[in-house]
């Protein structure tokens, strides 16, 4: 699965525990810290989902293909 251009395939939920287990494991690098938290760059995320297999407290969640349609279309996420 490849994400579109206007939104990642994943998503970090506030269940994150900060263990950096995602940020190892992508292969692209599309997980980056922000200020507290990690973001998902949709312009480097493939949808390979390698970050949800490793993530100790399922925190990372994959998101739906309406979800990333509806913020490609400018709706808020």
């Amino acid at each position: 699965m490849t994400a579109g251009a206007g939104a990642a395939a994943v998503r970090v939920t506030s269940r994150c525990a900060g263990c950096g287990s995602c940020l190892l494991t992508c292969p692209t690098h599309a997980i980056r810290p922000d200020g507290g938290q990690l973001l998902v760059r949709a312009d480097l995320c493939t949808g390979c989902v390698e970050c949800i297999d490793v993530c100790p407290v399922d925190a990372i969640e994959e998101t739906t293909a309406s979800a990333r349609a509806e913020t490609t279309a400018g709706g808020a996420r």
